[in-house]
């Protein structure tokens, strides 16, 4: 059972407050990021679905070695990895200076050190909340701010050029990591060190969740990076596009977000997972046909916290909590391995219509809710 915590309860630690400021400043730089990267490839290169498919594969493609990374910082502890993020800081900077067909070598550089950071950050939340989506949104919710002003300043950064952009975003990432180091405290380090096998066997388990997770975010990595071009299309002005596409998403998610993590508690992590499976299927037919006010109305319906907390604690959940630090990596390996998938679908992409690619991420969206029916048959016994 998740622990209880009420819904703002966990604010009356002090490493909640500290993190949920980590939060907060590192979204703040890697929506700042996202913004202005996906703005510049369009103004750049147009609605170059194939480019922007690499871009979204080189993000999420060096997170194949989370898993093992995870197990470091729960076997070597914490909060000393938390401070190699800031070489992905490092590599969010020199953005600026090389010409945009390099960028996506510099975002993996970046992934690699998100990867072994990000992992051991992420982890000591998960051992702080103990199993409670609730608790673990709030704290997210954090993050959802930080995206929203990463939206601002990745959309007002962009007459500045990419000097002024990316070393912004820069900035805020170290600056989250640092504030990450700051207060992971002892109590979030594991009670003692975890040993491969128990991570063959916590892996065998969450084995079907997992794969439902890659499908998943697979489909959702390759249609939303192309759909936004579509979105700055329509919208044409890049700072109207930062608040549409990151500030007020994110306001939206944040307010949802403990709305989401009692979904979660209630109805059960698997189960909120395949329902948001589905509900992406269905929401990215009305992108990908929809044009104008009611695009837009569609873009801001806030369903990612939702599938953020399902896809955290159905993980997190599973795991002990000296192996929480690996159950992060777990998640941005399936992270990772939905990049792979994307890199593999780029060539299938190019030159396709906004309607044809959401055919393929549909078809692997319900594929990955299919993947949980064991396991909900399994919640159903039990029950």
């Amino acid at each position: 059972m998740p622990h209880s915590w009420g819904v703002f309860g966990v604010y009356r630690e002090r490493w909640a407050r500290g993190l949920s400021l980590s939060q907060l400043l590192f979204w703040t730089g890697f929506g700042a990021y996202y913004t202005y990267t996906r703005a510049y490839i369009e103004e750049a290169r147009g609605q170059d679905y194939a480019f922007a498919t690499v871009v979204a594969g080189a993000e999420t493609a060096p997170l194949v070695l989370s898993v093992v990374m995870g197990f470091l910082a729960d076997y070597l502890g914490r909060r000393k990895l938390v401070l190699l993020g800031l070489g992905e800081a490092i590599a969010v900077a020199a953005m600026g200076v090389v010409e945009l067909s390099l960028v996506p070598v510099l975002v993996a550089v970046g992934g690699v050190f998100y990867s072994i950071a990000y992992s051991a950050l992420l982890g000591a939340i998960l051992a702080g909340v103990r199993g409670s989506g609730t608790a673990y949104s709030v704290i997210a919710a954090a993050g959802s701010i930080g995206w929203a002003l990463g939206g601002l300043l990745g959309g007002y950064s962009f007459g500045y050029g990419p000097v002024v952009a990316y070393g912004a975003s820069a900035f805020m990432i170290a600056a989250g990591y640092l504030a990450g180091y700051a207060y992971v405290t002892e109590e979030l380090e594991p009670e003692s060190r975890p040993s491969p096998s128990e991570v063959l066997e916590a892996s065998r388990r969450i084995l079907l969740v997992v794969a439902s997770i890659v499908l998943g975010q697979a489909a959702l990595n390759i249609f939303f990076t192309s759909a936004s071009l579509k979105l700055k299309a329509e919208i044409g002005d890049p700072l109207l596009f930062g608040l549409v596409f990151s500030t007020a998403t994110a306001i939206l998610g944040a307010l949802a977000r403990p709305l989401a993590g009692l979904a979660s508690d209630k109805l059960g992590e698997v189960r909120l997972l395949a329902v948001t499976a589905i509900a992406y299927a269905l929401l990215g037919y009305a992108v990908a046909t929809l044009r104008g006010y009611l695009l837009i109305a569609v873009w801001l319906i806030p369903l990612f916290p939702f599938r953020d907390v399902a896809v955290s604690m159905s993980v997190s959940s599973r795991l002990p909590g000296k192996l929480q630090a690996t159950a992060a990596g777990i998640i941005s390996f399936a992270t990772s391995t939905s990049g792979l998938i994307a890199l593999t679908l780029a060539p299938l992409i190019k030159g396709r219509t906004i309607i044809e690619v959401y055919a393929i991420c549909a078809t692997l969206l319900v594929a990955s809710a299919a993947l949980l029916g064991p396991q909900l048959a399994k919640r159903e016994k039990s029950d």
